[in-house]
């Protein structure tokens, strides 16, 4: 027994000293177990050759035929799938390794428009452009009202058609230079690839104010105003879209009242005199009208 023994520890020394030698032999092996490209990429398959020369000729056979090009240990993308690449020298050792080819990714999507700026009533068409050209440019059209304290200003049809539904709600929207809404484009062949656009919606500039009362009429006598409850004024501006009113005042309302409408009312007990009232509109214009009050038919000059 002591003699086995003292023979199985002189073999296990051997088996010891043989693998810290010089003449260990790296397996032979795709470096790599799996890959990942896009269609349209590259990547070189690379082989530890192991107990094989360097130059040694490689065979190369594919579980799929038509998701890969490979010339030289590089394989191409044709498109998606997945594929089985294996590789022998001598046809008794085979290594395997597998290319996943993945679709190509949209790179960025743009928003196209020939302004970014437009007036009441106006309609601007749309269009988009996708990166790389090859993806489909359909999109999802939405739009995000920037100032919540207000109506949205424009709207969007599924085709891309921008819709101007109002301008400028209050001096700081003037100052902003519209009415902003952003526009957003969302590509259907991914969602998380989205392309945006801020717009001002505006009003034009108000070119002709007018200030008028039925029939012209601006001169009454007590007598003529017994029962009448109201007037109500006639506001003319062009063009049709320009800044709309935005305030009526008299510079006299013991005389004559004006609301936010444009109706004119008289105190409960008619007192003679004029009142002018004014018309203002968003962009600061102005016109006015006179209403004198007499206390008899005949007609006298208002005083200064």
């Amino acid at each position: 027994m002591k003699k086995f023994k003292i023979v199985f520890l002189f073999i296990l020394s051997l088996l010891l000293i043989g693998c810290t030698g010089d003449d260990n032999i790296e397996i032979f092996k795709f470096v790599n177990l799996e890959h990942e490209i896009h269609v349209g990429e590259s990547i070189n398959l690379q082989l530890t050759m192991g107990q094989y020369p360097e130059d040694a000729e490689v065979k190369y056979t594919f579980s799929e035929s038509d998701i890969i090009s490979f010339e030289n240990g590089v394989a191409l993308g044709l498109k998606e799938g997945e594929v089985e690449v294996t590789a022998t020298v001598d046809n008794l050792l085979f290594v395997t390794t597998k290319v996943i080819v993945l679709g190509k990714e949209v790179d960025g999507l743009q928003i196209i428009s020939e302004t970014n700026t437009l007036y009441l009533g106006e309609e601007l068409q749309l269009s988009v452009r996708i990166f790389p050209d090859e993806f489909s440019d359909e999109v999802t059209w939405t739009v995000e009202n920037l100032n919540s304290d207000y109506s949205v200003a424009a709207e969007i049809t599924p085709e891309g058609l921008l819709k101007a539904l109002r301008g400028e709600a209050d001096q700081a929207e003037i100052d902003a230079g519209g009415a902003k809404v952003r526009v957003v484009a969302t590509s259907t062949v991914d969602t998380k690839v989205v392309a945006k656009k801020d717009f001002y919606i505006r009003y034009k500039e108000v070119t002709v104010l007018t200030l008028s009362a039925p029939d012209d009429k601006v001169e009454f006598t007590f007598e003529e105003l017994d029962g009448v409850e109201s007037i109500e004024l006639e506001t003319g501006h062009l063009p049709t879209n320009s800044y709309p009113v935005i305030s009526y005042t008299s510079s006299d309302e013991t005389v004559v009242m004006v609301d936010d409408e444009g109706v004119i009312t008289f105190p409960e007990t008619l007192k003679e005199g004029s009142a002018t009232i004014t018309v203002t509109t968003l962009d600061n214009k102005t016109a006015s009208l006179t209403i004198t009050i007499l206390d008899s038919d005949e007609s006298v000059e208002p005083e200064e």
